[in-house]
């Protein structure tokens, strides 16, 4: 059935099979017969809502991110494929010389060695100066025994009445010999004392140069552990 066009259902028209029925005042009346039939009675339906499914609620919208000006994430791209993890290239090595101005073990040694370089020259120095000392003291000494020698000839050939002879001029000869001789020896044992010092300090050098070296090349060799070159 259709309904209209106000949201309800048109009235049903049902023929009554006797007299209307009516509720007054004084009671109930059967009604009086109308036509030969009875008087039609107009019932009015009430039209029934709509039933309606009820509502369902809203989604949550969560907004995607936007992917402009992001660049990949850790692991990943900005299409969502997984990137390679690129290792970042090891650190550039020093130089040689770089590095052994900063390697820490290498300063102690080479400090080491400057230091005992140092305390051999001041040694070397000092050994040196000592014996200049007693060399000059030796010299002078020297020349008095020579002075008090020639004195004493003098006196002997002289008392002897000698002095224009020939005994005293080979006697003053060989007196003037040996005293030369004496101080001959002395420059000599001076020249051989500074030309051991000098050897001893080669030496010295030459191995504090072997120690140097040998330093250095350990030094190398840590920085090749280090960063493989």
């Amino acid at each position: 059935m259709r309904p209209l066009d106000g949201g309800g259902l048109p009235p049903a028209v049902i023929a009554p099979a006797g007299p209307v029925p009516s509720f007054g005042t004084s009671g109930f009346s059967p009604g009086a017969p109308t036509g030969g039939g009875r008087q039609p009675i107009q019932i009015q339906r009430i039209a029934k809502a709509p039933v309606r499914a009820p509502a369902k609620p809203a989604a949550k919208y969560t907004p995607r991110p936007s992917s402009a000006g992001v660049g990949p994430s850790v692991g990943g791209s900005a299409t969502g494929a997984i990137a390679p993890v690129v290792q970042p290239p090891p650190p550039a090595a020093p130089s040689i010389d770089e590095w052994l101005a900063n390697d820490a073990t290498f300063k102690t040694q080479n400090d080491q060695l400057a230091k005992a370089w140092t305390d051999y020259q001041n040694n070397r120095q000092l050994q040196e100066g000592q014996y200049n000392t007693q060399y000059d003291t030796n010299v002078q000494e020297l020349g008095k025994q020579k002075e008090q020698g020639w004195h004493s000839l003098e006196d002997d050939y002289a008392s002897r009445g000698l002095l224009a002879s020939g005994l005293f001029s080979k006697a003053s000869t060989d007196f003037n010999n040996d005293y030369a001789t004496k101080q001959s020896n002395l420059d000599k044992a001076k020249a051989d004392f500074i030309a051991n010092l000098l050897a001893a300090q080669q030496g010295f050098q030459s191995d504090q140069q072997v120690t140097t070296e040998k330093a250095r090349q350990d030094a190398i060799n840590r920085r090749a552990a280090q960063y493989g070159v």
